[in-house]
């Protein structure tokens, strides 16, 4: 019985030990903020480009405003336009302004659109995006941070160039 007890405790030891240096390694390789949103832009772009609105709608925070209208009610909206005009959303900067737990990036966008087989570009100068850091965990004990869109701001007469946008989305920015 007490080497069964002993086997037991070093599993357990061993386990623990593994637990702890996940947790180090965690804490230790998280990169940078400007990274993190880099990152974040090129992964909604793909997915944009795609038509895969779940790899867009997972950098958006949950109470987006677009052009001061909340839009985060409207996520089906915001999918539904992804899936149907697959927007190639690209922009002019990706060096976000970073101060403390918000971010953003003024920067000019293009969006391109293929509709019945030929390819529509509008460019939307002075494009704001707002960020903010969300903190979480991987496996419930790795910290990991995050950052979420939580505003955009366009110039109002930019949006009269981009297709059905008065029925997708308030405020109307697709693809971001």
């Amino acid at each position: 019985m007490a080497s069964g007890n002993k086997i037991l405790a070093v599993t357990l030891g061993i386990i623990g030990g593994f637990i702890a240096i996940k947790i180090a390694i965690g804490f230790l390789n998280q990169p940078s903020d400007k990274e993190l949103i880099r990152d974040a832009i090129t992964e909604a772009q793909k997915a944009s480009r795609e038509g895969r609105p779940g790899g867009v709608l997972e950098f958006l925070s949950k109470d987006l405003v677009v052009n001061q209208t909340e839009a985060g009610t409207s996520r089906s909206s915001i999918a539904d336009y992804i899936k149907k005009m697959k927007p190639d959303v690209s922009f002019a900067e990706s060096e976000p302004d970073i101060q403390g737990d918000s971010a953003r990036l003024e920067t000019d966008a293009k969006v391109t659109f293929a509709i019945l087989g030929f390819s529509r570009s509008i460019d939307i100068p002075k494009t704001i995006i707002r960020f903010q850091k969300v903190e979480s965990a991987d496996w419930l004990i790795i910290p990991k941070k995050s950052w979420k869109i939580t505003n955009i701001e366009v110039p109002t007469e930019s949006l009269v160039n981009l297709p059905n946008l008065g029925d997708s989305i308030p405020g109307g920015l697709p693809g971001l």
